[in-house]
Formats: C-alpha cells, sequence, structure tokens
C-alpha cells in the first residue's frame, strides 16, 4: 500500500514572492501549495538520452527521477502562469481549464511517495496509469491556449 509522505524539505523560501495559489484554487490547498513552493525553487535537472537509458535500468531510480521532475517542471509552470497568459485568454473558460488540469496533474503526482528504494508492481502500475493520465490531461493545452488566444482577439 502506498504512504502519503507529508515531511517534504524544500528548500528556504526567502526571495520567493507570489500569492498563496490555494486561496485563488479549489484544487491547490494549503499544503499542496506549501509543496508547490517548495517544488517551484528547485532547478529542474537536465538529462541526456544516455542518462535516460542509464536510469532505465533501475526502476526505483526512475521512478524517484520522475517523481520528483515533474512536479518541478509543473510548479514551475502553475506559479508563473498567470504571467504567461494576457487578461483576456485568463478571463475565458479555457484559461481556467488549462490552470485547472495543470493543477490536478501536480495534485495527483503528489499522492505518491516522494522517494522509494523498492517500486513493487502494484505502485509502479498506479503510478504509470497516473502518468497516462496527465499526458492525456496536459497533451492538448497547447492547442486549447492557441484557440483562446486566437478567439480573444488580442492578436488583431
Amino acid at each position: 500500500m502506498m504512504q502519503r509522505i507529508t515531511n517534504l524539505h524544500f528548500p528556504p523560501l526567502s526571495f520567493v514572492h507570489f500569492k498563496k495559489l490555494s486561496a485563488f484554487s479549489s484544487i491547490i490547498n494549503k499544503d499542496l501549495n506549501k509543496r508547490l513552493e517548495g517544488y517551484s525553487c528547485i532547478q529542474p535537472t537536465p538529462y541526456t538520452i544516455h542518462d535516460f537509458l542509464e536510469i532505465s535500468q533501475d526502476r526505483a531510480k526512475l521512478y524517484n527521477l520522475v517523481r520528483t521532475e515533474i512536479p518541478v517542471r509543473l510548479s514551475k509552470l502553475i506559479i508563473n502562469m498567470p504571467g504567461y497568459l494576457p487578461q483576456e485568454v485568463k478571463d475565458q473558460r479555457t484559461g481556467q481549464f488549462v490552470k485547472d488540469y495543470f493543477e490536478m496533474s501536480f495534485k495527483e503526482l503528489e499522492t505518491f511517495p516522494q522517494k522509494i528504494d523498492h517500486i513493487d508492481k502494484s505502485t509502479e502500475a498506479k503510478f504509470l496509469e497516473v502518468l497516462t493520465r496527465v499526458g492525456i490531461r496536459l497533451g492538448g493545452t497547447t492547442e486549447m491556449l492557441s484557440d483562446a488566444i486566437l478567439s480573444s482577439n488580442i492578436l488583431s
């Protein structure tokens, strides 16, 4: 059975100043907001194809890499998204859907253990199911945002 990690240790947030997302989100609660802030202070790690091939030989190591790197990248997108999108797009339902899709993906990934030494088949299957859902959910966001930008007439 999976256990939920609640004592994550993140770098101090001395220079990060942004609004608490939990106040503006029905998905990100105070606990998830704290985790989001922590991940946003971590720099994503660059990997080569060679690195991935080596890491893929150890399933637990691969899990740990993906379990950390995806939330790091998602946190930066979620926190910075309000600055990336024009107000006309943020005001549309599509803008809210995209924001919700990223937040739902972050929330789902945070239900898994932060770090493991060995991955059992059940945890791996559930994790892969969530990764598949995240991929499907976020796969269409570029087109959604493009349509929202075009329909807002801000390019005219």
